[in-house]
């Protein structure tokens, strides 16, 4: 399994390649010229490639993919790793829902090291190749109440922190900003299921100096391809409501999921 950060003018501020410090990995940058500053900056402890490629995070993972063998794993991450999160009881819970004499929002206090996150992840591979699954994640939320089922194969597969088996798949182009959300409802389309762990939370910055920037500096660009993916995915993505956010700013996946949804593309 191979370990890709994308990072795009975070030259002083990255931290994921240092939680991963101690295990190959590979950080993706633009240019030769970001490259250098972010030698310069010494925050980097693997091997940092410049994919010449335009801004993006589709095609910065597109390029991921070409470093890829067919059916090769790889875990793609952002560079704004705060930590990883488990639930207290992973290791030892013979249920897959929290019962309900457990908080569950006090049970997801402890972290993990990234050889622990390396060797869950190699868990969920297995997990994924048993059931004929592509796209593997973790949770896209801290809040306890919504993660108390383990696991979810029909939902959002949060592109912070991802597990991609190599196919004839390919992120698309269309979607540089929300691209978790094109290649969820893709791997839905093709394989007609993903897997999500919500038991594993990775908290990231979010919405910080550098990529996109803040949720204004990147909100035109969010409305138009939000539009782009409710137009192209119809069976699959809807708008939706979401407080403080601008009306057609946000989009979830339906969850009404039909029993013959592979017939339906």
């Amino acid at each position: 399994m191979k370990i890709i950060i994308f990072t795009y003018d975070r030259y002083d501020s990255i931290t994921t390649s240092e939680y991963f410090k101690n295990h190959e990995h590979i950080i993706l940058c633009h240019t030769e010229e970001m490259k250098k500053k972010y030698i310069e900056h010494k925050r980097l402890y693997g091997e940092i490639i410049a994919n010449g490629q335009p801004k993006g995070t589709s095609n910065n993972r597109n390029y991921a993919l070409s470093l890829m063998e067919e059916g090769e794993w790889a875990l793609f991450i952002s560079d704004d790793l705060v930590n990883v999160y488990k639930y207290k009881h992973l290791e030892t819970a013979d249920y897959e829902l929290i019962p309900e004499n457990i908080d569950a929002n006090k049970a997801f206090n402890e972290t993990i090291t990234a050889r622990e996150l390396i060797e869950i992840s190699e868990q969920e591979i297995q997990y994924c190749e048993e059931n004929d699954i592509y796209l593997s994640g973790y949770a896209s939320n801290e809040n306890g109440f919504f993660l108390k089922k383990k696991r979810r194969n029909w939902s959002l597969v949060d592109g912070r922190c991802v597990l991609v088996k190599k196919s004839h798949l390919k992120y698309d182009t269309n979607t540089q900003l929300i691209d978790d959300y094109s290649f969820t409802a893709l791997n839905m389309k093709y394989f007609g299921k993903v897997n999500i762990n919500q038991w594993i939370i990775p908290k990231c910055k979010r919405y910080t100096k550098g990529a996109y920037g803040s949720i204004e500096e990147r909100m035109a660009q969010k409305l138009k391809e939000c539009e782009y993916l409710v137009n192209t995915y119809p069976d699959l993505i809807r708008y939706a409501d979401k407080a403080g956010h601008v009306e057609g700013s946000h989009i979830k996946f339906r969850y009404n999921k039909n029993p013959l949804q592979k017939t339906l593309f």
